[in-house]
């Protein structure tokens, strides 16, 4: 070997290798992410009448959590059910532990119907859109709510649809959990119809096309409640004076 050749340091060898390794681990910890795609694109997203869904309707991806804890689909459906009032005022209360990973709206601008994408992907070719050429971060850091370090693997996320006048709804679940991120486990890829979720407001449509939401309950039907509710106090009052 020839003198001037380099000789490394083993105590810095190892020293460069020991932060080398710190430097890896908190670069993976920070970008643990995945391919992600939650699909709509089935023409058949309807409204309430049946016809599609207008234009602007907004999508959201998220999951609901109180605290630092997530909250089961059972008690998400129990927490809604337990709610009165108009259904804005319904949604304004529920979606106070709701929190959204990503959002988007309805667009039918490529002539197929009510159709919307959440498409998180690095490859130009499949996501043209710069903004979203990235991996979806599957630990993501938020401050509000305080959920910093929350890990979303085996988590099945929520897909909240809601009209711009919030007088339609529909809540689905997914059926598929996040994914650990590592390869080739790296993606997840939902398709909001029967197959693909589960609806616990609204409707998924039996021939898998699609959905549809529910809508605000009519002033005629919330007077007929009212009176149903009225004629049964007066009788168990009756009951009772008996």
């Amino acid at each position: 070997m020839k003198k001037n050749q380099w000789m490394p340091n083993r105590s810095a060898s190892l020293a460069f290798v020991a932060l080398f390794s710190v430097l890896s681990g908190s670069v993976v910890k920070a970008q643990v992410g995945i391919t992600m795609a939650v699909n709509g694109y089935y023409g058949s997203n309807l409204s309430a009448t049946g016809a599609n869904l207008a234009d602007g309707t907004v999508v959201k991806l998220g999951f609901f959590h109180t605290g630092t804890s997530f909250v089961s689909s059972a008690n998400v459906l129990s927490n809604w059910e337990s709610l009165s009032g108009s259904l804005p005022t319904k949604l304004s209360s529920f979606d106070d532990n709701f929190y959204t990973l990503a959002t988007t709206t309805i667009s039918s601008a490529n002539g197929n119907g009510a159709e919307w994408q959440i498409l998180y992907s690095p490859d130009p070719a499949v996501q043209p859109d710069p903004a979203f050429q990235s991996l979806f971060n599957i630990n993501p850091a938020t401050s509000t709510p305080a959920l910093s370090g929350i890990n979303l693997v085996g988590y099945k996320p929520f897909v909240w649809v809601e009209t711009v006048d919030r007088s339609e709804f529909g809540l689905f679940e997914s059926n598929i959990a996040f994914p650990t991120g590592a390869f080739p486990d790296n993606d997840l890829s939902i398709d909001v119809i029967r197959t693909g979720s589960t609806a616990l407001v609204g409707t998924l449509l039996a021939d898998d096309t699609g959905l549809q939401t529910i809508p605000e309950p009519s002033s005629a039907s919330l007077a007929l409640f009212g009176v149903g509710l009225l004629s049964l106090l007066r009788r168990r009052g009756a009951d009772l004076k008996s």
